[in-house]
C-alpha cells in the first residue's frame, strides 16, 4: 500500500480589472510542492468558468503555497512554505 500523500493548498493570483484576485486549488496528487503547483496551474489554465482574458500570474514569488496537514483529532492545519 502507498503512503497517503499530503493534500496542498495552492493560491494562484488573476488579474482583475482592478486588482490582483487570489483562487485557492486544492491539490491531493502531488508528490512535492512544485508539482502541487504545475497540478493547480494546469487546472486554472482549463478552468471554463473564468473569462478568456483572465490568466494566472506566473510570478512565482505570487504563488502561495500551503500544505494541509491534521492534527492529532484529525482538525486541518494550514502549513506555510516559503
Amino acid at each position: 500500500m502507498a503512503p497517503a500523500r499530503t493534500p496542498w493548498l495552492i493560491g494562484l493570483p488573476f488579474r482583475s480589472a482592478a486588482d490582483v484576485v487570489r483562487r485557492y486549488y486544492v491539490v491531493h496528487e502531488a508528490k512535492d510542492r512544485p508539482h502541487a503547483v504545475r497540478v493547480a496551474l494546469e487546472r486554472a489554465s482549463g478552468e471554463q468558468d473564468r473569462p478568456a482574458h483572465q490568466e494566472p500570474l506566473v510570478r512565482t514569488e505570487l504563488i502561495e503555497v500551503q500544505q494541509i496537514s491534521r492534527d492529532a483529532l484529525g482538525r486541518p492545519n494550514l502549513v506555510p512554505w516559503p
